[in-house]
């Protein structure tokens, strides 16, 4: 009986840890996944259950960097099979988004539910990021929306499937000497064992922009271009020159 006693104790001293185990340990995690990209300050409560400040830079220690103005939150239970995140933010999500994580015998499986009001961000959040977001400075809302997606991870790579929508509009920057750039859309699409298809297009305003990618086994292969409305080709310069290599009134943007 002193042994089973003993026993009990332990597992439920072990189990009593876990559950409150501080948050802040995911705080390490979330930064060398991202390079330091992405960082959670001001961690607080468990790690099934917090909140933190986000914050976006160029990497871990460089400067300068920016923050969102409210925390983060997120819960992390489980349901069947299944382990659910949920994911809210007061600032930019106007209902919680839920991931799904489902293991399997040789692969774990990503479920992202859909998204159906937009989560927006402040544009000028990105120049956290360093260049050429801090170049460029660009002001306007990002919007993300999605009918939902999902991602297989193995070890033979990612496979994705599904669609996600971003939607920039009221883009402006300080380069340029007109009253708003535009308004931009970029779809993200994939099929079971397709690479996903990414397609820049531009909704309206006078700087035009079009591109299409792809992401593969080999990463990033994108190819874009930026051209201005003949009429505000003047005030377009500086941007244009910035944003890729000139082609004539072209500028060209390549990756991969």
């Amino acid at each position: 009986m002193r042994r089973w006693s003993v026993v009990g104790g332990l597992v439920g001293g072990l189990a009593v840890a876990l559950i409150a185990w501080p948050a802040a340990w995911l705080a390490g995690y979330v930064s060398d996944w991202t390079q330091g990209r992405v960082q959670w300050v001001d961690v607080q409560g468990p790690w099934w259950r917090g909140s933190a400040l986000l914050l976006l830079s160029a990497g871990q220690g460089t400067q300068p960097s920016t923050l969102l103005p409210s925390r983060l939150h997120w819960q992390i239970g489980w349901a069947g099979k299944e382990l659910l995140l949920h994911i809210s933010h007061p600032c930019c999500t106007p209902e919680p988004l839920t991931l799904r994580v489902r293991p399997q015998w040789s692969r774990v499986a990503l479920t992202l539910d859909p998204i159906t009001q937009p989560i927006q961000w402040p544009l000028n959040w990105l120049q956290g990021l360093g260049a050429p977001w801090n170049t460029l400075k660009l002001s306007g809302l990002l919007s993300v929306h999605s009918s939902g997606a999902q991602a297989q991870l193995s070890a033979r790579g990612v496979v994705w499937s599904g669609q996600v929508t971003l939607t920039a509009q009221g883009v402006n920057s300080p380069l340029a000497r007109v009253p708003e750039l535009g308004a931009y859309r970029v779809q993200l699409r994939a099929k079971e064992a397709e690479p996903m298809q990414l397609n820049l297009e531009t909704l309206k305003g006078p700087l035009k922009l079009e591109g299409q990618g792809r992401i593969g086994p080999k990463g990033l292969k994108w190819r874009a271009t930026a051209h201005a409305e003949p009429a505000q080709a003047d005030s377009l310069q500086n941007l244009l020159n910035l944003i890729g290599s000139r082609q004539g009134a072209r500028s060209i943007l390549s990756i991969g």
